[in-house]
Parts: structure tokens; sequence; C-alpha cells
């Protein structure tokens, strides 16, 4: 018989509570095992320093999403789920808002400085690319955005208002 890990049995004795429940039986009548707390797993000093030099080499979004996993310690799925509205940020400090984390549960990350410089070359190679002329479907297919998403890069500032309005011709 094979040998399996205590966390692995516990697992399977979670399906069979479910299953049982589901059937309306309720829980399984099986006495788990203690698993032994172990340290959690994390990059070695190489590891990381590999990881950094990657993400720096890498264009702006992937730079981005290297550095919110790395420095917001999000997870994968969660990174995933955040959207722009999600950092806040201002000229010295700012945080992620992870909306949707492990179990549902609602967090804000303050942001590293390398984290926050990473997003903010993000938004600006996207926000310069498409007021220097280029076509916002291109943008967005680059970002690996939807169009809609990408044309928050294009909204004006209030200077960018103010020169609209100052060139609207006057009747004299």
């Amino acid at each position: 018989m094979a040998k399996l890990k205590l966390s692995t049995v516990n697992a399977h004795l979670t399906t069979l509570d479910d299953f049982y429940r589901r059937r309306g039986l309720g829980p399984a009548q099986v006495k788990r095992q203690g698993v032994p707390k172990a340290a959690p797993r994390a990059l070695d000093e190489r590891h990381r320093i590999r990881w950094l030099r990657a993400a720096e080499r890498a264009d702006p979004r992937d730079r981005a999403l290297a550095h919110t996993e790395f420095y917001a310690g999000t997870r994968g799925a969660e990174t995933l789920a955040l959207d722009l509205d999600d950092v806040r940020a201002s000229a010295r400090k700012g945080h992620l808002i992870v909306r949707y984390g492990k179990g549902g549960k609602y967090r804000e990350v303050p942001l590293h400085p390398k984290l926050r410089t990473a997003l903010e070359q993000w938004q600006t190679a996207a926000t310069t690319s498409i007021r220097d002329g280029e076509d916002i479907v291109a943008v967005a297919e680059i970002l690996g955005h939807g169009v809609e998403t990408a044309r928050r890069y294009s909204l004006p500032t209030e200077q960018d208002k103010q020169r609209a309005i100052e060139r609207v011709p006057v009747d004299q």
C-alpha cells in the first residue's frame, strides 16, 4: 500500500465528508490525524535575485505583474482578478486592494516603492502610447486588455480639458 502524507489523507477525508453531507448522512465519522506545521516554502536568495532580474528585463506589463506578486504577496488568481481601480497611489504611498483574496477575503496591501514604480511605468507606457497617436486597439492588445479597459489610459486630464475649451472658436 502506498504511503500517503497526512495532509493528503485528510484532504481525501474532507472529500468524503462533503460526499456524506450531500447525501444527507452528515460528516463521515473518521478521526483526522494532526498534521505537523511546516515552514512555508519561499524562494531562496539566489532565486529571488533571478526572479527580480527577469522581471526587470520584461516589458512594463509583465514587470508590473511580477512585482505585484513579489512585493505585494498576491497569489496568481488574486493578481489576475485585480483591476486598474484596485491600485490607489499618491506621490509617496499607496495601497493595492485585493477584493477576492483566498477564501473570498478582502484586504489592502501597502505598495512597496518598487511595485509603485512598476505600476506607474506600465500605466505611463499605455497613456504615452495612446497620447502619441498609437491606435488604442493595438495598445489594448499589447497590454492584454479589452478596448474599453485600455480606453481609461486615454482619458483627458484637467489640463487637456481646459485646452480643449480654450480652442472653441468665439464669434466676435
